[in-house]
């Protein structure tokens, strides 16, 4: 994929993050199925945790909600969610949030090492096979001994096709882009879209982190949308 392409696609996706925070936060209230499953597969309740593409901040509200309050650290591109996030009244009480570019800026990322870092609604949003894996390899390197990496990974369902723009629509045509990328509109407004990468199995196959981190369980939810893993360093 091209520098320019790849431009092209993040520049759709700061846009809509931009000028829909809310509408989408409206839509997202409720956490994925999946994420409960990651917090009961942990060996134990996690001191500090690295949510990675942390939104408007489900997941450390679903932390508080479980009676969890690690040293949690939000960090995403979007000014607009981390506002939306650090007005809530249902989190951690040693919270902070931080704004990242995580593929421009990786090092601004504290090196931890962090017990959990989660990254949920987050890959399907990075262009290029070879960046995913690179942001997994980096983010690997931060678990700490007994730590664990968990994501997950968007899978194509039906309504997606109903959903799916041409690409025409942001100046790109398929030969610019890779096998499972989508322009998707957004809550039935055709003219509201984002960028969204669909993995499918030889993909998943392919996924590794950082050396030394063990996959520990891989599982669906949400109707199988979700592919979920779990990496376990050692402790």
């Amino acid at each position: 994929m091209s520098p320019e392409t790849v431009r092209a696609l993040r520049a759709i996706n700061e846009r809509f993050y931009r000028t829909e925070a809310e509408l989408f936060a409206s839509k997202r209230t409720r956490p994925w199925a999946g994420m409960e499953r990651v917090l009961q597969e942990l060996p134990r309740r996690p001191d500090s945790v690295l949510d990675v593409g942390c939104g408007h901040g489900r997941f450390a509200a679903q932390l508080h909600a479980l009676g969890m309050d690690p040293d949690y650290l939000g960090v995403d591109g979007s000014a607009a969610l981390l506002e939306l996030a650090a007005a809530r009244s249902d989190l951690p009480a040693r919270c902070r949030f931080l704004e990242v570019d995580i593929l421009e800026a990786p090092r601004a990322i504290p090196e931890g090492p962090f017990d959990l870092i989660a990254l949920f609604g987050v890959l399907h949003h990075v262009p290029g096979e070879a960046r995913r894996q690179t942001l997994l390899r980096s983010l690997g390197e931060r678990v700490a001994p007994g730590g664990t990496l968990a994501l997950a990974f968007w899978r194509a369902r039906g309504d997606d096709v109903a959903r799916q723009r041409p690409w025409s629509d942001a100046g790109l045509c398929d030969d610019d882009v890779e096998p499972g990328d989508r322009l998707l509109s957004f809550d039935r407004r055709p003219d509201v879209f984002r960028y969204a990468h669909f993995a499918d199995d030889a993909e998943l196959v392919r996924v590794e982190p950082a050396p030394g981190l063990p996959l520990a369980l891989r599982f669906t939810a949400g109707d199988a949308a979700n592919a979920y893993f779990i990496w376990r360093r050692p402790g």
